[in-house]
């Protein structure tokens, strides 16, 4: 990838630098990844910091873990191959955005909550996503 490049308004150093980048990029990792391990823990981490759900509370945690699971199956199972279309794109980074809650992704980072910058780097992410992904056939090769 040519990190001096662009991916819509925004330069690929920067995108990849963005919170909800990184939490897309953690997403699709731990849903198209067989061995996705360290994805798991990653996720779960900023998953309860975003959701407000502290480490004494074992019940919550178990419910986000559970909800997490089922996200990840979900999206693996609607989405087998790395998208091909901006449609595809479009309707997986919603439904990742969906899971994570924009009013909550606003809320938990500031930059978010001002002005349409949230939405330029969801715009930027789509282009990244379906500029990487045309000619993938397997999510291992996006």
């Amino acid at each position: 990838r040519n990190e001096a490049g662009t991916a819509g308004q925004i330069m690929l150093q920067e995108l990849m630098t963005e919170d909800l980048s990184k939490h897309l990029v953690s997403l699709l990792r731990l849903a198209m990844n067989p061995r996705a391990g360290r994805h798991w823990s990653n996720c779960q981490t900023w998953l309860a910091l975003l959701r407000g759900v502290a480490a004494d509370e074992p019940g919550v945690q178990q419910k986000l873990a559970i909800d997490l699971d089922a996200f990840a199956r979900a999206l693996s199972a609607n989405y087998p191959t790395p998208p091909g279309d901006e449609a595809t794109s479009r309707s997986l980074v919603t439904e990742v955005l969906n899971f994570l809650g924009r009013e909550r992704l606003s809320s938990f980072y500031p930059s978010y909550a001002h002005g349409d910058w949230l939405d330029t780097v969801i715009d930027s992410a789509l282009k990244h996503l379906l500029d990487c992904s045309l000619n993938s056939i397997d999510w291992c090769s996006t």
